[in-house]
């Protein structure tokens, strides 16, 4: 049997230690599996005889998938997606999958303008301009040093 990425060469010892090393054979990421859920069931059973706060911890510390729990832990992720957007303006991107235009490449090497401020003016998200700048200054830095 040959090594593949999906499928690495099996190590000489496999276990939790190996995989914790790096090892990802299929009896090292088995251990790990295996480790997780027993973890998970600890956590599980515990839970029913223990007292604790129910809430977004309670899910995910718990396992506990009762109403209270549910609830929490959903608007403790839609709080943190709020919080993304109210950082990062701009990311209700409607300019979203469609291409650059020279005039907003000319733009992004304008130092005048942050990232934000040049998202919402292009309606582009922040993270696609800040990449995007970065890309043409190194573009630009390569062809100014082949000049």
């Amino acid at each position: 049997m040959t090594a593949s990425e999906d499928n690495p060469a099996p190590c000489a010892q496999p276990g939790i230690s190996a995989y914790r090393r790096g090892c990802r054979c299929q009896g090292c990421r088995a251990a790990n599996t295996a480790k997780c859920q027993q973890g998970h069931e600890r956590r599980v059973a515990k839970a029913a005889d223990a007292d604790f706060e129910h809430g977004a911890s309670g899910y995910k510390n718990w396992g506990c998938r009762c109403p209270v729990c549910t609830k929490a832990n959903t608007a403790a992720g839609r709080g943190a997606v709020q919080r993304f957007a109210a950082k990062h303006p701009g990311t209700e991107a409607p300019n979203r999958y469609t291409r650059w235009t020279p005039q907003e490449t000319r733009l992004l090497l304008s130092d005048a303008l942050t990232n934000s401020e040049i998202a919402v003016q292009l309606g582009r998200s922040y993270t696609a301009v800040a990449t995007k700048r970065s890309q043409v200054r190194k573009a630009k830095e390569t062809t100014d040093a082949d000049a």
